[in-house]
Formats: structure tokens, C-alpha cells, sequence
């Protein structure tokens, strides 16, 4: 996930591709979410098809929970947000919006926004891959709250990426 962040996509791909070979054979352990997690954001990042729906299949038993590192030692927000961004990529529009509105109202529910941020942006990047009038409306909507949360909590890399595309 950080080589795929920090632009490294081969490598990052390489990674999922290997997983892959094993049929995303993962310990079912407390980390198994956590891991579904940051492949389904890799797969988004480098915009991999080949293994989005067997990831999004993987982690729809999560569609409603927050990703959890351990027991409760870091929360990475909604799962959701990770199969919205997956359902984007696939072109799954229903699911994309319904996956996205439930992760908006997890991290809301939660008062957690450095991840409602993160939501946002997310859906504002699924609704843009569509490209309808209507949904580049709802995405400049969507960057603009993500983005004042984001400089309001000093979230900087968020609000760098977010900058260009909210003004």
C-alpha cells in the first residue's frame, strides 16, 4: 500500500499479483481485515481489474464495520470506502454509490472525520471515473467538504491531492 502511495505501482502490483498466485490464501486473523483493506486500496491505486472482484468479494462481509489493525489498536475507518472504491474501478455504479453512502455515515456516526475526509474524496474519485455532468456536480461537492476537513485537521497529503480538484 505505501509503495502504491508513494507511486511505486509496479512493485505495489507485483505484490498483488504474488498474493494472488496463492488465491489470497490470508490468516484469518486479526489482521485479516486490516489486509483486505490495503488490498483493496492497492488494486485502486493501480487500477488492477484482474483482482478487484475477488477482493471486494473478500471483504463485503465487512461492509458495515470499521477496519480494525489488532483488537482496537488503530481504526482505518469504513470498510466500505474500500469497496466503494473497488466498485468504482469495476464500474459497479450501484454498488459504488450505495458503498460510499455507507461509509460516509460510518465515519459520521463514528465522529471520525479524518476518515468522513478520506470518504469523500474517495467517492468524488468514483463519481469522476463515471464522468456524468450530475456526478462531477456531486464530486466538486464532495472534494469541497473533504478538503475543509482536511485543512481544518492539517491532514496534508489529503488536502494537497484535494486542492487542485475542489478550487
Amino acid at each position: 500500500m505505501i509503495a502504491a502511495e508513494l507511486g511505486y505501482t509496479d512493485a505495489a502490483e507485483r505484490i498483488l499479483n504474488e498474493l494472488a498466485e496463492s488465491n489470497f490464501e490470508l490468516s484469518h486473523d486479526a489482521m485479516y481485515s486490516t489486509t483486505l483493506s490495503y488490498l483493496a486500496d492497492i488494486c485502486v491505486a493501480v487500477e488492477n481489474l484482474d483482482h478487484s472482484k475477488t477482493i471486494f468479494d473478500m471483504l463485503l462481509p465487512y461492509k458495515d464495520m470499521t477496519i480494525t489493525a489488532g483488537a482496537t489498536t488503530v481504526c482505518a475507518g469504513a470498510a466500505a470506502r474500500r469497496l466503494g472504491g473497488l466498485a468504482a474501478l469495476m464500474g459497479d455504479w450501484d454498488a459504488c454509490s450505495d458503498m460510499f453512502e455507507t461509509a460516509i455515515h460510518i465515519d459520521t456516526g463514528m465522529n471520525a472525520p479524518p476518515w468522513l475526509a478520506h470518504s469523500k474524496s474517495a467517492f468524488a474519485a468514483g463519481l469522476r471515473r463515471r464522468g456524468r455532468k450530475q456526478d462531477m456536480e456531486h464530486a466538486f461537492q464532495l472534494e469541497t467538504e473533504g478538503l475543509a476537513i482536511a485543512q481544518k485537521l492539517g491532514m496534508v497529503s489529503l488536502r494537497r491531492k484535494l486542492e487542485g480538484q475542489a478550487s
